[in-house]
């Protein structure tokens, strides 16, 4: 029997001085000529990486908006565009009622008068829990409140809290009147302050809503008329960047010329005057920086790349060219793009007009745009797209998309939770369209789930119209829905080329009283986004479903000053949902079979 015996050959230095192998030293230094010049090294074109460059950029401020269907505004500058988009104009909730109430108490107690005559004379009212809103929709907003719930408020502002909208009331219809009934002249003070301040917390409607889209649409406009019309169709809400916009010629939109002939003081780089000039080109230079993403290729030639990125791991078929066209980019033009960081004012259109490149030769190189290159535009990532047809007609010219909008907006917000969140959803069995009301806010202003506040009312389950009747078999139209399900009905009798259209309708909910008569109540919706009735295309609403969510944003300006508004935000939905809604059925009213009999 043989025997295996292995070898091993070990590396063993016999000196202790480290320095020999620090320094590395090539012995051979034409084979590692030889191994460039195999790998292709060595081969180089008469050019240099560029190391400055001098760009010249032009830039128009943003003086006016104008929301869809709506009228032209200026814009002062004074805000985020955001908070002039999204501001839906709703009522503020009971909640904030109170809290207003309260400042104004406390300005009083300041002021050395004290606010029991205004809490005599104008009581802030507690919602009744007995009102059913679905009978009664003017008592007070959105859906009824538990009497536990009424107890602990009522407990809490009873001969504490003026009512804050009765009080502004009366400020405006006789200042000189409240001051007397509050406790003299030293009231006066504190009740300017404070009718000053509630009138600014009221929410303004932007009109830039648009109900049949279930999205904002606007358009805005520079100082400068020949630039083309920015617009905005599709905004669902949220982060508001410059992919929002596209641009439309200018000519014949009454927003350009209103722009042109205005330019308010207080935007970036006006000179404040009626008509004033564009400002003149800006020269500045920048140090180029070379585009670097995970997969891209490294900078050294022998430095080894990492393994976050496998681009041979790409999955890919031949008729997949954009991951095609992506592989190929990182792999052989990655190294090719440079960034430089361009300075320019919030709320304005820039545009690069010329951009010199010095390498590290110091040749100078202007560099063209690609459609001054080829005559055409082969490609436009950081341009906007056309709008369609212009205002003027087709016979104008497209707008030119080069002039790249820097919208006033957020770098970053606080958003609350939703007070209101709605799904949209398809209902195939039932063949309807549901809105859906998750959460909801009630009548003391706390956003609840609907679920939950129905089964608070005790209307979770829905009453059922056969309860009281014998053991029998019935035929019932339909069957009961959750009351938070509000039901979308397509239109009949639309034209040819026209979509089908999505009416609100309402479910009934059915009540027996002790002599065995049956009355009915239409179901409300509770959510301020469906109680004034909504009709929409039904193209709106596809297979996944539409998420709308109301929720009140806060954030802070450049001058430093805080923002708050409450916005509406769309989103994707959940799917298809199933409501159970069945028509034309016999059902038993009893769930023993045997006393049904036959």
């Amino acid at each position: 029997m043989g025997s295996v015996v292995n070898n091993r050959l070990e590396a063993i230095s016999r000196g202790t001085d480290l320095l020999p192998g620090l320094h590395a030293k090539v012995h051979d230094a034409t084979w590692l000529l030889a191994r460039q010049w195999q790998l292709g090294e060595l081969d180089g074109a008469d050019a240099g990486s560029p190391v400055t460059a001098t760009l010249v950029t032009r830039y128009a401020p943003l003086t006016h908006w104008q929301p869809a269907g709506g009228q032209p505004q200026p814009y002062p500058g004074a805000g985020p565009l955001e908070e002039l988009i999204e501001s839906d104009g709703a009522a503020l909730p009971w909640r904030d009622r109170v809290a207003a109430g309260l400042r104004l108490a406390r300005a009083l107690r300041r002021a050395g008068v004290g606010a029991t005559r205004l809490i005599q004379a104008y009581p802030l009212p507690v919602p009744d829990p007995a009102v059913d809103p679905d009978a009664d929709p003017a008592a007070h907003a959105t859906s009824a409140v538990t009497p536990d719930e009424v107890a602990a408020v009522g407990a809490v502002i009873a001969g504490r809290v003026p009512d804050p909208d009765a009080v502004a009331a009366a400020f405006d219809a006789n200042a000189n009147a409240l001051v007397a009934a509050a406790g003299g002249e030293q009231a006066r003070a504190a009740l300017a302050a404070w009718r000053t301040w509630w009138a600014a917390r009221q929410p303004v409607a932007s009109g830039a809503w648009q109900p049949a889209d279930l999205s904002y649409a606007l358009s805005a406009a520079t100082a400068d008329a020949t630039l083309p019309i920015y617009r905005a169709e599709r905004f669902g809400g949220g982060t508001l960047d410059w992919t929002a916009f596209d641009v439309a010629p200018s000519a014949g939109d009454p927003l350009a010329a209103t722009a042109a002939t205005t330019v308010p003081a207080t935007s970036p780089g006006a000179a404040g005057a009626a008509g004033a000039a564009v400002p003149a080109p800006v020269t500045s230079r920048a140090i180029p920086v070379p585009v670097t993403f995970h997969g891209s290729p490294v900078g050294r030639y022998w430095q080894l790349e990492d393994a976050q990125t496998d681009l041979g791991a790409l999955d890919t078929y031949p008729t997949e060219l954009g991951k095609l066209l992506l592989a190929e980019f990182t792999a052989c033009f990655a190294g090719d793009w440079y960034r430089l960081p361009v300075r320019v004012p919030y709320g304005s259109a820039v545009r690069v007009e010329a951009l010199v490149s010095t390498d590290t030769f110091g040749v100078a190189t202007l560099v063209p745009a690609a459609n001054a290159a080829t005559g055409a535009r082969p490609w436009r990532m950081y341009e906007h797209s056309s709008a369609g047809v212009p205002a003027a007609g087709p016979a104008v010219a497209a707008a030119d998309g080069s002039w790249l909008l820097v919208p006033p907006v957020l770098a970053g917000s606080m958003d609350s939770a939703p007070v209101e969140e709605l799904v949209l959803a398809r209902d195939p069995a039932a063949d309807l369209v549901w809105g859906i009301e998750h959460i909801v806010t009630n009548a003391v202003g706390r956003p609840v789930r609907r679920s939950e506040d129905l089964l608070a009312q005790g209307r979770i389950p829905a009453p059922d119209p056969r309860d009281g009747l014998p053991d029998t078999w019935v035929w019932r139209l339909a069957t009961s829905v959750p009351e938070n399900w509000i039901p979308l009905l397509p239109t009949r009798g639309r034209a040819d080329n026209a979509d089908y259209l999505l009416i609100q309708g309402a479910m009934v909910r059915y009540s027996r009283a002790a002599d065995g008569t049956l009355t009915s109540v239409p179901v409300l919706p509770a959510s301020l986004q469906l109680r004034p009735g909504i009709t929409l295309p039904e193209r709106e609403v596809p297979r996944e479903g539409v998420t709308l969510r109301r929720n009140r944003r806060l954030a802070r300006w450049v001058d430093g000053s805080r923002v708050r508004w409450w916005a509406r935000q769309r989103s994707v939905g959940h799917g298809q949902s199933s409501s159970g809604l069945a028509y034309d059925g016999l059902h038993p009213t009893s769930q023993d079979i045997t006393a049904l009999g036959e």
